[in-house]
């Protein structure tokens, strides 16, 4: 048995996507690591789950930023870093109002110090770009480098790391697939049903037709989330328009950390395009979690997104989906499973929109089965 990992993401950031993989590598590992630990940059924001698993022996958190000298006891006792999902190696949008290779930065000097110390480096079920600059490539060539093992979730990053590596060192490149596709997702069975769930069950027994949306405003910079929110709002009241029994159920995949997560996008920014009177067929849900999202999707008819994980959970549950292309990773992922129900934002339009949600509303019995 190894006897310490260090687990390395954006956990901690009240992110359901990041949630579920840390569950997954955590589920894994813990049965063949002795010591886990794990950086977090907002330990309140851990989902319970993990909590309580946290406590049941081997794993421990630790912050991300700030409070170094805490730092150099498991950085020293650690036999391998490990890189866990999520887009690692990245140039950042404005809207995240972050230094555009911070997360390049980041991974490089994590890398480099353990190196220094002899350690080994692995990055599992990892996505790589947008990287568009010069200095970006260069400081991907040398973080990739520098890795003992990279395991990439897409075809396109895999293109990327092997464009970035020198022939010789391409064999420590494999492709494979997102980390949430690893194991089996935890579940809400055996519990008592939310008072959100009762209400869905209850309007799907009515007949309601329920369509789920989610939507995030850190979109790449060449698109504004305004005019994707003006667009959104004008869509949905139409459609709540044409179909009267319609509801709209809304799944924030983040709901704090960042200030602009979407469920603030959300409420501040599309709902003031939809119709008051239409506004009470909206539901929010506010208590999605890394165990209940494939149960609430189980009621969703058709549904709308923009979260990378969205997919994969619609994907996961056999759940119809128009997919709102807001990055690479959302591309790459609908190119290697072939989907054809997608609109770039770049592009989007109300009558683009309307067409493709139609024709996949008129299909969706036939991908469910």
């Amino acid at each position: 048995m190894q006897k310490t990992t260090t687990l390395l993401g954006a956990f901690g950031q009240k992110n359901l996507g990041d949630d579920l993989i840390l569950w997954i590598f955590l589920k894994i590992l813990r049965q063949k690591v002795k010591y886990i630990y794990v950086n977090v940059s907002d330990v309140s924001l851990i989902p319970n789950l993990i909590i309580q698993l946290a406590k049941r022996g081997n794993i421990r958190f630790f912050q991300t930023y700030g409070d170094w000298l805490r730092k150099i006891p498991i950085v020293w006792r650690t036999e391998v870093f490990m890189f866990c999902g999520g887009t690692l190696l990245k140039e950042l949008y404005r809207n995240l109002g972050r230094n555009k290779y911070s997360v390049m930065l980041w991974a490089l000097l994590t890398v480099w110090i353990a190196k220094l110390l002899r350690k080994k480096v692995y990055a599992f079920n990892i996505g790589i770009g947008p990287v568009k600059t010069p200095l970006g490539k260069v400081l991907l060539s040398l973080a990739l480098r520098a890795m003992d093992l990279i395991i990439v979730r897409d075809t396109a990053s895999y293109n990327y790391a092997l464009n970035a590596l020198p022939y010789n060192r391409a064999n420590k490149v494999i492709k494979g697939v997102d980390a949430t596709f690893m194991d089996t997702w935890p579940s809400n069975e055996g519990r008592n049903p939310t008072e959100t769930i009762n209400k869905l069950h209850l309007l799907k027994r009515k007949g309601a037709t329920l369509l789920g949306v989610n939507v995030v405003y850190n979109i790449k910079d060449e698109v504004d989330p305004y005019h994707v929110a003006s667009i959104l709002g004008q869509f949905i009241n139409i459609a709540m328009e044409r179909i009267p029994d319609m509801y709209i159920i809304f799944f924030p995949f983040q709901t704090a950390f960042n200030p602009s997560n979407e469920h603030f996008f959300f409420e501040s920014c599309v709902l003031k395009h939809i119709d008051s009177q239409l506004k009470k067929k909206i539901i929010i849900i506010n208590d999605l979690s890394i165990e209940n999202i494939c149960e609430y999707l189980e009621y969703v008819d058709i549904f709308l997104g923009t979260r990378f994980h969205s997919l994969i959970a619609c994907v996961m549950t056999n759940t119809p989906f128009v997919a709102l292309i807001y990055d690479e990773k959302c591309q790459n992922f609908l190119e290697d499973i072939d989907y054809p129900f997608k609109v770039d934002l770049e592009d989007l339009s109300l009558s683009q929109l309307l067409t493709i949600v139609n024709k996949l509303y008129h299909k969706k019995t036939q991908i469910q089965e």
